[in-house]
């Protein structure tokens, strides 16, 4: 556990820091807002699901390799999308 959270207490600023980097100065704070929002979502949602996912899993391992696949399945359904429309000539409406 030790090493868990000192790997989140390193990334979670780490990830506030990139995803601000995007925004102009003047949105920053509502930005911050959204993303904590989302992160606390995220938290609270999570034992709902698990344990929704459990039951159909039959088991709490079962409920948490289910999520890894559907993580890694999401993952890799957005790289290939975004490595296709950066492989796509411009149209000519964008020209």
């Amino acid at each position: 556990m030790v090493v868990q959270q000192t790997g989140v207490g390193m990334a979670i600023p780490t990830l506030i820091v990139w995803a601000q980097s995007y925004l102009p100065f003047e949105h920053r704070g509502r930005g911050m807002g959204a993303w904590t929002a989302c992160f606390f979502f995220g938290q609270f949602v999570s034992p709902i699901l698990i344990g929704a996912v459990r039951l159909h899993a039959g088991s709490m391992q079962g409920a948490f390799i289910a999520a890894g696949v559907f993580g890694l399945a999401t993952a890799l359904v957005v790289n290939l999308t975004l490595a296709s429309r950066r492989a796509s000539p411009p149209s000519l409406s964008e020209v």
